[in-house]
Protein backbone atom coordinates (compact mmCIF):
# COMPACT_ATOMS: atom_id res chain seq x y z
CA UNK A 1 0.00 0.00 0.00
CA UNK A 2 1.52 3.58 -1.18
CA UNK A 3 2.69 6.02 1.82
CA UNK A 4 0.37 8.88 1.82
CA UNK A 5 1.77 12.27 2.73
CA UNK A 6 0.40 13.76 5.89
CA UNK A 7 0.73 17.41 6.31
CA UNK A 8 0.84 18.68 10.14
CA UNK A 9 -0.15 21.65 11.85
CA UNK A 10 2.37 23.67 10.78
CA UNK A 11 2.65 22.85 7.22
CA UNK A 12 -1.12 24.19 7.46
CA UNK A 13 -0.55 27.18 9.02
CA UNK A 14 2.51 27.93 6.89
CA UNK A 15 0.45 27.65 3.67
CA UNK A 16 -2.65 29.89 5.09
CA UNK A 17 0.24 32.47 5.76
CA UNK A 18 1.93 31.91 2.21
CA UNK A 19 -1.96 32.07 0.45
CA UNK A 20 -3.01 35.26 2.64
CA UNK A 21 0.55 37.37 1.83
CA UNK A 22 0.07 36.17 -1.74
CA UNK A 23 -3.26 37.58 -2.34
CA UNK A 24 -2.60 40.62 -0.58
CA UNK A 25 -3.75 39.97 3.25
CA UNK A 26 -0.78 41.47 4.37
CA UNK A 27 1.40 44.08 3.35
CA UNK A 28 4.46 45.42 4.66
CA UNK A 29 5.16 43.59 7.87
CA UNK A 30 3.06 40.58 8.93
CA UNK A 31 0.98 41.17 12.07
CA UNK A 32 2.11 39.61 15.49
CA UNK A 33 2.47 35.83 16.53
CA UNK A 34 -0.47 36.70 18.88
CA UNK A 35 -2.77 38.51 16.00
CA UNK A 36 -2.30 35.35 14.32
CA UNK A 37 -3.05 33.06 16.60
CA UNK A 38 -6.40 34.46 16.94
CA UNK A 39 -7.22 34.87 13.56
CA UNK A 40 -6.20 31.17 12.08
CA UNK A 41 -7.85 29.83 15.41
CA UNK A 42 -4.02 27.74 16.13
CA UNK A 43 -1.78 28.32 19.02
CA UNK A 44 1.23 30.87 18.88
CA UNK A 45 3.81 28.19 18.81
CA UNK A 46 2.31 27.13 15.69
CA UNK A 47 2.43 30.72 14.22
CA UNK A 48 6.00 31.31 15.74
CA UNK A 49 6.93 27.39 13.72
CA UNK A 50 5.40 28.58 10.50
CA UNK A 51 6.88 32.31 10.35
CA UNK A 52 10.48 30.41 11.08
CA UNK A 53 9.08 28.39 7.86
CA UNK A 54 8.69 31.08 5.57
CA UNK A 55 11.76 33.25 7.06
CA UNK A 56 14.06 30.06 5.90
CA UNK A 57 12.42 30.33 2.59
CA UNK A 58 13.04 34.09 2.56
CA UNK A 59 9.08 35.34 2.16
CA UNK A 60 9.81 37.02 5.42
CA UNK A 61 12.83 38.96 7.14
CA UNK A 62 13.37 39.54 10.50
CA UNK A 63 14.85 42.87 11.20
CA UNK A 64 15.62 41.99 14.72
CA UNK A 65 13.64 41.01 18.35
CA UNK A 66 11.24 42.94 19.34
CA UNK A 67 10.05 43.85 15.33
CA UNK A 68 7.31 42.72 13.06
CA UNK A 69 9.13 40.59 10.15
CA UNK A 70 8.81 42.10 7.16
CA UNK A 71 7.18 40.54 3.85
CA UNK A 72 9.54 40.15 0.55
CA UNK A 73 7.45 39.03 -1.92
CA UNK A 74 9.22 36.53 -4.87
CA UNK A 75 7.55 37.90 -8.65
CA UNK A 76 5.77 34.91 -8.77
CA UNK A 77 4.14 35.67 -5.19
CA UNK A 78 3.40 39.67 -6.20
CA UNK A 79 -0.43 40.22 -6.40
CA UNK A 80 -0.83 41.89 -10.16
CA UNK A 81 -1.25 45.49 -10.48
CA UNK A 82 -4.11 47.15 -11.92
CA UNK A 83 -4.10 50.55 -13.59
CA UNK A 84 -6.70 52.31 -12.05
CA UNK A 85 -8.35 55.18 -13.76
CA UNK A 86 -10.19 57.94 -11.50
CA UNK A 87 -12.74 60.21 -13.35
CA UNK A 88 -13.70 63.16 -11.44
CA UNK A 89 -16.44 65.37 -11.77
CA UNK A 90 -14.21 68.40 -11.77
CA UNK A 91 -10.93 69.60 -11.65
CA UNK A 92 -10.43 70.87 -8.08
CA UNK A 93 -11.48 67.35 -6.94
CA UNK A 94 -8.01 66.05 -6.85
CA UNK A 95 -7.38 68.32 -3.71
CA UNK A 96 -10.11 66.72 -2.02
CA UNK A 97 -8.83 64.54 0.62
CA UNK A 98 -10.37 61.84 0.12
CA UNK A 99 -9.06 61.40 -3.43
CA UNK A 100 -5.86 61.80 -2.44
CA UNK A 101 -6.35 59.18 0.12
CA UNK A 102 -7.94 56.99 -2.15
CA UNK A 103 -5.03 57.87 -4.57
CA UNK A 104 -2.47 57.05 -1.79
CA UNK A 105 -4.05 53.68 -0.88
CA UNK A 106 -3.69 52.28 -4.49
CA UNK A 107 -0.49 53.56 -4.99
CA UNK A 108 0.91 51.64 -1.61
CA UNK A 109 -0.88 48.32 -3.01
CA UNK A 110 1.04 48.58 -5.60
CA UNK A 111 -1.73 49.93 -8.99
CA UNK A 112 -0.89 52.34 -10.91
CA UNK A 113 -3.31 55.80 -11.20
CA UNK A 114 -4.34 57.19 -14.10
CA UNK A 115 -6.45 60.92 -13.68
CA UNK A 116 -7.69 62.18 -17.05
CA UNK A 117 -7.41 65.80 -17.98
CA UNK A 118 -11.03 65.90 -18.65
CA UNK A 119 -13.11 65.64 -16.07
CA UNK A 120 -17.18 64.52 -16.01
CA UNK A 121 -17.99 68.26 -16.47
CA UNK A 122 -15.74 69.03 -19.38
CA UNK A 123 -17.70 65.88 -20.61
CA UNK A 124 -20.94 67.46 -19.68
CA UNK A 125 -22.20 64.27 -18.81
CA UNK A 126 -22.54 63.06 -22.34
CA UNK A 127 -22.03 59.08 -21.86
CA UNK A 128 -20.63 59.36 -26.08
CA UNK A 129 -17.90 61.75 -24.64
CA UNK A 130 -17.13 59.84 -21.48
CA UNK A 131 -17.07 56.44 -23.63
CA UNK A 132 -14.09 57.57 -26.06
CA UNK A 133 -12.27 59.24 -23.16
CA UNK A 134 -12.30 55.53 -21.42
CA UNK A 135 -11.36 53.87 -24.53
CA UNK A 136 -8.49 56.06 -25.26
CA UNK A 137 -7.47 55.46 -21.56
CA UNK A 138 -5.44 52.59 -20.76
CA UNK A 139 -7.09 51.40 -17.40
CA UNK A 140 -8.20 48.02 -16.17
CA UNK A 141 -10.76 49.73 -13.32
CA UNK A 142 -12.88 52.90 -13.06
CA UNK A 143 -13.61 54.97 -10.06
CA UNK A 144 -16.22 57.62 -10.95
CA UNK A 145 -16.80 60.57 -8.93
CA UNK A 146 -20.05 61.86 -8.86
CA UNK A 147 -21.85 60.90 -11.70
CA UNK A 148 -25.27 61.05 -13.05
CA UNK A 149 -27.19 58.41 -13.37
CA UNK A 150 -26.87 57.55 -17.31
CA UNK A 151 -23.07 57.52 -16.89
CA UNK A 152 -23.10 55.06 -14.03
CA UNK A 153 -25.66 52.75 -15.59
CA UNK A 154 -22.85 53.38 -18.97
CA UNK A 155 -19.96 52.40 -16.84
CA UNK A 156 -22.15 49.48 -15.20
CA UNK A 157 -22.67 47.63 -18.52
CA UNK A 158 -18.91 47.71 -19.18
CA UNK A 159 -16.13 44.76 -18.90
CA UNK A 160 -14.04 46.72 -16.25
CA UNK A 161 -15.01 47.39 -13.32
CA UNK A 162 -16.21 50.73 -11.86
CA UNK A 163 -16.67 51.87 -8.58
CA UNK A 164 -18.89 55.12 -7.70
CA UNK A 165 -18.19 57.70 -5.25
CA UNK A 166 -21.19 59.78 -4.42
CA UNK A 167 -23.77 60.60 -7.33
CA UNK A 168 -26.12 63.50 -8.96
CA UNK A 169 -29.61 63.34 -9.10
CA UNK A 170 -31.40 64.09 -12.36
CA UNK A 171 -31.87 67.72 -11.64
CA UNK A 172 -27.90 68.22 -11.42
CA UNK A 173 -27.55 68.70 -7.77
CA UNK A 174 -24.87 66.96 -6.13
CA UNK A 175 -25.95 63.83 -3.49
CA UNK A 176 -23.24 62.96 -1.46
CA UNK A 177 -23.04 59.52 0.55
CA UNK A 178 -22.31 60.13 4.23
CA UNK A 179 -22.21 57.48 6.88
CA UNK A 180 -22.42 58.62 10.43
CA UNK A 181 -19.56 57.22 12.45
CA UNK A 182 -19.96 56.27 16.35
CA UNK A 183 -19.03 59.94 17.13
CA UNK A 184 -21.94 60.79 15.42
CA UNK A 185 -20.25 62.58 12.94
CA UNK A 186 -20.80 62.51 8.84
CA UNK A 187 -18.03 61.80 6.98
CA UNK A 188 -17.02 61.68 3.65
CA UNK A 189 -17.00 58.84 1.43
CA UNK A 190 -14.12 56.73 1.95
CA UNK A 191 -12.26 53.50 1.19
CA UNK A 192 -12.06 50.32 2.97
CA UNK A 193 -12.94 52.12 6.04
CA UNK A 194 -12.73 48.99 8.21
CA UNK A 195 -8.91 48.49 7.81
CA UNK A 196 -8.48 52.51 9.02
CA UNK A 197 -10.43 53.17 12.21
CA UNK A 198 -11.31 56.46 12.51
CA UNK A 199 -9.69 57.73 15.51
CA UNK A 200 -12.70 59.84 17.75
CA UNK A 201 -12.50 62.58 19.65
CA UNK A 202 -14.45 62.44 22.92
CA UNK A 203 -17.63 65.53 22.83
CA UNK A 204 -19.36 66.71 26.02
Amino acid sequence: MADRAFSTFTDQVAERLRKGIAEGRWRGTLPGSKYLAGELGCSRWTVEEAVQRLTKEGLLVSPGAGHRRRIQLTKDLAPPSLRVGILLYERIEEKVDYIVDLQHRFLEAGHVVTVPSKTLLDLKMNVARISRLVGSTEADAWVIQAGSSEVLQWFAGQPAPALALAGRRRGGHRRHRTRQDSCGTNRRPAIDRTRSPANCDARA
